[in-house]
């Protein structure tokens, strides 16, 4: 059994908690939740209590839509769009084209080359590697980066080609 503690926790977007995730399970109006609900909302939004009480802390944030939510970009969590065109090229699936870094992305409408709106895509499956170095680093005493980029971002981003961010590499530093 394989457990990666930072990168299953579902984030939320939105909400009063600055992007953090789930507490799963967590108490609304006396009730215990172990998912993403709409009760208590009048506009269907999905959302989740991110401490186990939200009746006493009133911390939440969103739920993001389906799993091809976008994580990152300028979307703010909207879903992926298939198929959409990108510098005139019709793509079904993400893709990294376009990025140095390896990156996968998609449109989040049917064509980035008029609306400009994309997300990373957020599960791309895992690197084992990837997640490795990720804990080694906190093993080593790192925290987690605020660059998104980073091997030591709090949320996971697949990447084909990966590269140590100068802010990991600062980091590292720092300590040692």
């Amino acid at each position: 059994l394989l457990v990666f503690p930072c990168f299953l926790a579902l984030f939320t977007m939105g909400g009063n908690s600055d992007g953090q995730p789930c507490k799963f399970p967590f108490k609304f109006q006396s009730k215990t939740y172990d998912g993403c609900t709409t009760e208590g909302r009048q506009d269907g939004y999905r959302w989740c209590g991110t401490t186990e009480d939200y009746d006493r802390d009133k911390k939440f944030g969103f739920c993001p839509e389906t799993a091809m939510s976008t994580v990152g970009g300028n979307s703010e969590g909207a879903p992926c769009v298939f198929p959409f065109t990108f510098l005139g090229n019709k793509y079904d699936a993400c893709t990294s084209s376009g990025r140095q870094d390896g990156k996968m992305w998609c449109s989040t409408t049917s064509s980035y080359d008029e609306d400009r709106k994309w997300g990373f895509c957020p599960d791309q499956g895992y690197s084992l590697f990837l997640v490795a170095a990720h804990e080694f680093g906190h093993a080593m005493g790192l925290e987690h980066s605020e660059d998104p980029g980073a091997l030591m971002a709090p949320i996971y981003t697949y990447t084909k080609h990966f590269r140590l961010s100068q802010d990991d590499i600062k980091g590292i530093q720092e300590l040692y």
